[in-house]
């Protein structure tokens, strides 16, 4: 059975998510300071691949991530994960095809974009 769970990217922070309104892009964040509906940005909700990394973090759309391409030149790569619409699932963005415990989640796009530079 899959888990299906989504974080939020508000006030500067990071929340998990209890619940949606997938009509009006409200989400209540999982806060003792927030606890009613928050209006959140839909690119600022990131969801759970179901999936975690070589030290057992959940790795979610966004995460920041690095790893060593298994191929014959053992080079280092590091990228975003995000949702492929052509292939339907999530991938580490513009990298060779991974294996998934292979991963290290280092960031996140909100709290760590200059390790994209």
């Amino acid at each position: 059975m899959r888990e299906i769970k989504f974080r939020a990217w508000y006030n500067d922070e990071m929340y998990e998510i209890f619940a949606m309104n997938f009509s009006d892009n409200k989400c209540v964040i999982n806060s003792p300071r927030f606890p009613f509906s928050q209006e959140v940005y839909p690119d600022d909700i990131m969801q759970y691949t179901g999936l975690k990394d070589k030290n057992g973090k959940e790795i979610y759309e966004g995460d920041i991530c690095k790893g060593v391409y298994a191929g014959s030149d053992e080079r280092e790569y590091k990228n975003k994960i995000v949702w492929d619409e052509f292939e339907c699932c999530f991938t580490f963005a513009d990298s060779p095809l991974w294996t998934w415990e292979m991963i290290e989640i280092i960031g996140n796009i909100y709290e760590n974009p200059e390790l994209l530079k």
